[in-house]
């Protein structure tokens, strides 16, 4: 038992030693290592870097619960590190923290750490990846959503869209089906959504209000008109979610 203990120890370390040279050499990279008791061992600058905090303050922590508005969230996260190493394999989850007044949405993957040569899981893996344009004033982007002039050419760009619209819109240009959207809006309001709900959305809101008839015409009109880029700050508060990213319409 010792023995595996000991083969446990070593093989975390020597997987954190390979992160700070992964780093080091591609310093973009977003990186965190968990232990079996839902602690952060490491964290890579970067990573600390576009959460706005130091590396030493989460260091230890089950989470930095300044960036979540849930006073839960701890017990949350456990939830979610319990459930990777019990299960054994990785899930995507949807990260929207909340720092110094900007909201910052990102895909965060957590992974088991196994062992090969006792099977035990050993920890967790945590990779960051950036999905939308961040560092958005709040303020900028309600003006933005909202914006509505006398140009009339304006009003056609920008046509108003209703609080949930610029929900479904943000999570749409984030390459969510209609099921994890409406998934997602269930975890984060408690209000209970059906997929043809979001269907209906689509189909009878979004495609007249941007003259489209699909969804892949849909999303290249909302790419072209820079909604892959906004953040609609009134319509989603701080979380995290499990989702499955999918890559085609």
């Amino acid at each position: 038992m010792k023995q595996n203990l000991a083969s446990d120890e070593l093989a975390l370390k020597n997987i954190i030693n390979a992160l700070e040279l992964i780093t080091t050499a591609s310093p973009h990279q977003m990186f965190g290592v968990k232990n079996c008791d839902s602690e952060m061992v490491y964290y890579s600058k970067n990573y600390a870097d576009f959460l706005g905090i130091e590396p030493s303050a989460i260091l230890g922590k089950v989470t930095y619960s300044m960036l979540y508005d849930s006073p839960d969230i701890e017990t949350i996260i456990r939830d979610e590190d319990n459930s990777i190493i019990n299960g054994r394999k990785p899930v995507r989850f949807l990260k929207i923290n909340r720092i110094n007044g900007n909201l910052k949405p990102y895909v965060c993957i957590k992974s088991p750490l196994i062992n090969p040569e006792t099977q035990n899981v050993i920890g967790i893996l945590l990779q960051g990846l950036e999905i939308s344009a961040l560092n958005l004033n709040h303020e900028i982007i309600r003006s933005y959503l909202n914006f509505n002039t006398k140009n009339g050419e304006n009003k056609e760009l920008l046509p108003f869209l209703t609080r949930r619209e610029r929900q479904v819109v943000f999570f749409f240009m984030n390459q969510l089906t209609s099921q994890e959207i409406a998934d997602i809006i269930f975890k984060i309001e408690g209000k209970k959504i059906s997929k043809s709900t979001i269907d209906s959305l689509f189909n009878d809101q979004l495609y007249i209000k941007f003259n489209v008839g699909s969804r892949t015409a849909l999303y290249k009109k909302l790419e072209e008109l820079g909604y892959d880029k906004l953040i609609p700050s009134d319509v989603l508060s701080s979380t995290s979610t499990p989702l499955n990213i999918i890559h085609t319409f």
